[in-house]
């Protein structure tokens, strides 16, 4: 059987927005970080025809910001990864310029580069409900 292509995005997550990037397709968009929000990121995936078990989604561990975008990626199988953001500042090194575009570039690039020892987040029960 013929392994599926990962289709690596990162995710910077605010209180009302989520900056995305996928890799595979080299794009980067603004969605509200709502149910509204989660519904376009689904019609995108699909506009895409990526099938959700090839998705690999990474963003950081924001607290209860990340919340909803976690259930999302529950709720559609897709794999996900709550990255620290201590780590992931320090594979970094020293950089220039910050924004939330660029963010959410560096955290997809961090879980391609790392994708053979990051772990898969596993959900949480209260999550699952």
């Amino acid at each position: 059987m013929e392994k599926l292509k990962k289709i690596f995005i990162g995710v910077d997550v605010s209180k009302d927005k989520l900056d995305v990037y996928c890799k595979d397709s080299n794009e980067v968009f603004i969605i509200s970080n709502d149910k509204k929000g989660h519904e376009k990121l689904a019609q995108w995936i699909d506009c895409h025809k990526y099938d959700h078990s090839s998705i690999w989604l990474g963003f950081e561990d924001t607290g209860i910001y990340h919340t909803n975008l976690e259930k999302f990626c529950i709720s559609n199988l897709i794999t996900y990864t709550k990255i620290n953001p201590l780590a992931l500042k320090r594979s970094m090194g020293l950089t220039r310029g910050k924004n939330d575009k660029i963010d959410s570039i560096r955290i997809c690039n961090y879980l391609y580069e790392k994708r053979e020892s990051v772990k898969i987040t596993i959900p949480r029960l209260e999550l699952l409900d």
